[in-house]
Order: C-alpha cells, then sequence, then structure tokens
C-alpha cells in the first residue's frame, strides 16, 4: 500500500505530521496521533485485535496495539536520504513494515502474514 503522509488522519481528526507522537500500528494498520486515541478509537470498539494476545491483567492492561511505525522515525529518513524501498521501521514477517517511496512524503506499507483488524476508516489507504 502506498500511503500518503499528507492526507493520513487519526481517527480523532488530527492530522498524522502534526503530532511527533503519530504512530502507525503494525497490528493493525490505522494511523493514531497517541497511545491514548489507539485505545480509545480502535482498542476499545475492537478494530485492533491486537490485545486479544494477551490474559487482561495489571501488567497488559496498558497495551496499545504494535505503535511501531513512528512519524519520527520517517521524518528522519527522509532528512538522512534513506535509499528508496528501504525498511524504515523494524518488525519480524508478521507484523507490517514500512519503506520509503520514491514519491515525496509517501511511504510504502506492506502487510504481514498476520492480521489484527482492519486500519481505520480515517487512515487514508492508496493502492500501490
Amino acid at each position: 500500500m502506498l500511503v500518503d503522509l499528507e492526507k493520513l488522519k487519526c481517527p480523532c481528526g488530527n492530522h498524522f505530521l502534526d503530532k511527533s507522537s503519530s504512530t502507525i500500528c503494525i497490528a493493525c494498520g490505522s494511523a493514531t496521533c497517541s497511545a491514548q486515541c489507539h485505545e480509545n478509537h480502535l482498542q476499545s470498539n475492537k478494530t485492533c485485535l491486537y490485545i486479544n494476545n494477551f490474559n487482561l491483567n495489571e501488567k497488559t492492561k496498558n497495551i496499545q496495539g504494535l505503535r511501531n511505525i513512528k512519524v519520527l522515525d520517517i521524518i528522519n529518513s527522509y532528512k538522512f536520504s534513506i535509499p528508496f524501498f528501504s525498511p524504515i521501521s523494524i518488525s519480524n514477517s508478521k507484523f507490517m513494515k514500512a519503506l520509503m517511496s520514491p514519491s515525496p512524503l509517501t511511504i510504502i506499507l506492506q502487510r504481514g502474514f498476520r492480521q489484527y483488524g482492519q486500519p481505520h476508516v480515517r487512515t487514508f489507504l492508496l493502492p500501490f
């Protein structure tokens, strides 16, 4: 999937590039501006199902998906001129990973073989 970062929005309406805490969950593919938004808009209404892998207790109650593709990492990749199609996030083959795109302010998301929900409607994904 090719993702235009300028169009990407959190379910709360904030633009992805506006907050340094913005991330994309590598389990469900949704972009959120904070862990609280991920909880409120995705986990609580069963859009992100990653939390289902855990028995809820004191240690696991604060897990907020796998918010691993960080906006600061993406911006730094452009700043340091990382070659196109190079990984800009670290995950194993089970989960989504991000790659540099030849188009400005876009990234390529590659889905892993496990899927824990669908991206939220406000996450604008364009077919590659």
